[in-house]
Order: structure tokens, then sequence, then C-alpha cells
């Protein structure tokens, strides 16, 4: 691959109100399912605008969806239901999280599909059928922003965890101890979860020490 070079697919344009409309700070990116409206586009997530951005193959990239602040909040995590029919993007505001849930036409749903208080939603995935008990329930990781301030050498406090979405739309914890968990994503058995502890300069840390966890359903 040392014989390839990279070049810029599209400029993300600025939209909405926050940070001037700038497009900065990507998070996730994902492509839209086969056989759903969402499909044949590329759809990217950032948080400096609060804006989900999709490309298209013609080169064009335009805002798909931007969040309102106070309602929702900044986006962090995207996947799509299951049945192809919504977006699903993790937001989070100082209230708390939520699961919003977004129309192929950039609608969004009035109602989330999940709220969760005190709690910074982020990366986010289906668990696939080989994943024992809990196939086909979606995952998210989470945490816990000012709580507790540390200096810029110092590891951030150990309040990240990783729940679990039920059928019947309650919220179950599956780990604890993380630090900064962001992405969610699942190999065949296993749950990968990486966690960029305070390798960022936004937060004040500047600790080059992510790690990545592995998580196996119970036999």
């Amino acid at each position: 691959m040392r014989d390839k070079e990279g070049a810029v697919f599209c400029t993300l344009p600025a939209a909405g109100t926050e940070m001037h409309g700038i497009a900065g700070w990507g998070i996730e990116a994902r492509f839209g399912p086969e056989r759903s409206a969402f499909a044949g586009k590329f759809f990217a997530v950032t948080i400096m605008n609060n804006t989900v951005y999709q490309a298209t193959p013609d080169g064009r990239c335009t805002p798909f969806v931007t969040f309102d602040q106070q309602k929702w909040g900044k986006p962090s995590g995207l996947t799509f239901s299951l049945d192809g029919q919504h977006m699903l993007v993790s937001t989070s505001n100082e209230r708390g999280g939520a699961l919003v849930r977004v129309r192929a036409d950039g609608t969004v749903e009035t109602e989330p599909l999940v709220r969760a208080e005190q709690l910074y939603l982020t990366g986010i995935a289906y668990a696939p059928g080989a994943f024992g008990d809990y196939a086909g329930q979606l995952f998210v990781a989470s945490i816990r922003p000012g709580k507790e301030k540390e200096q810029m050498t110092h590891a951030p406090p150990a309040y990240g965890q990783v729940y679990r979405l039920t059928p019947e739309g309650e919220l179950k914890l599956v780990a604890s101890g993380f630090r900064n968990p962001q992405g969610v994503h699942f190999v065949e058995h296993r749950l990968w979860v990486s966690d960029v502890n305070g390798d960022f300069i936004a937060g004040g840390h500047e600790l080059p020490d992510g790690f990545v966890v592995e998580i196996t359903p119970a036999p």
C-alpha cells in the first residue's frame, strides 16, 4: 500500500449554529445498510457543530441532520436499526444522554429510543446472532463527564460503563471500570470496546495509552 496516496473525497460545508457551523472533530462514520433507504451513502458524525453528514458516490457531502444542542446535545455514536428504518445516534448534553431515531429523510423522531440521565452516551452497536442470549440487543458505551477534574498528567477517573438495551427498553449494566470508552464493535461472538483513556487534548489530558477491551457472553 505504500504506492497509494490519499485524496480529498469532499469537503464538509458548515452547518447549524454551534461553533459557527464548523464541521470538526469527526468521531464516528458508517455506510448505510444495503436494501434500506440509507443504502449507497456514507454517514459521518462531527460533534463541533452537532451534525451528521452524508456523502454520496458523486463526491458530494451535505448535512443530513443537525441536532438541537438544548434538546438533544452533541452526537457521538452512530448505527442503524435492525429493520433499516431509522438511523440511531447517541447524543448527550448537560442533562444526560439519549438514543435518537432519525428517519431516512433526516427527520428526528420526537421521542428517543431511550433516555439516560447523568450518562454521556458514546459508541453503539447491535449484537449479532453469535452473541448468545443477547443477540439483537443494542450495546452502548457511556462516560460520566464533569464528575471529577484531573490534572493533565493523571488518568481520568474510571467512570466509564457499557450497557445493553433490553427488549423492554431498559439499560442494563454489562461492564464497568472504563475510563473513556468510545467505539463499540462486534467481531463474531466478541465485543470490542475501544477506550481512549486520556489521549485527547480537549478534556485536559494527553496520556497516549488508550486500550481495547474484549467482552464475550457467558456460556
